[in-house]
């Protein structure tokens, strides 16, 4: 693999480990779900006129869920 692509990839996961911890212990899930859901609204719509490739759309969709789920986890720290 290409050494940009490994470390576009080793960032991705790196934020998405933080993302999702953040989220975690985060006070406020609900309002920090509310923002998140804007923002991606607003990024699915610049992709109106020109959709997403479907690798793209699957990472987009694996990341968010994987976000959402964290926000939504039941052992929250406290």
């Amino acid at each position: 693999m290409d050494d940009g692509l490994t470390r576009i990839g080793a960032q991705i996961a790196v934020h998405s480990l933080a993302l999702r911890s953040l989220a975690r212990a985060h006070d406020s899930p609900e309002a920090v779900e509310r923002g998140f859901r804007a923002e991606l609204d607003t990024l699915l719509g610049a992709f109106d006129d020109s959709p997403l490739t479907r690798p793209a759309h699957d990472a987009l969709l694996l990341e968010t869920n994987g976000f959402l789920a964290a926000l939504q986890r039941k052992d929250r720290c406290e």
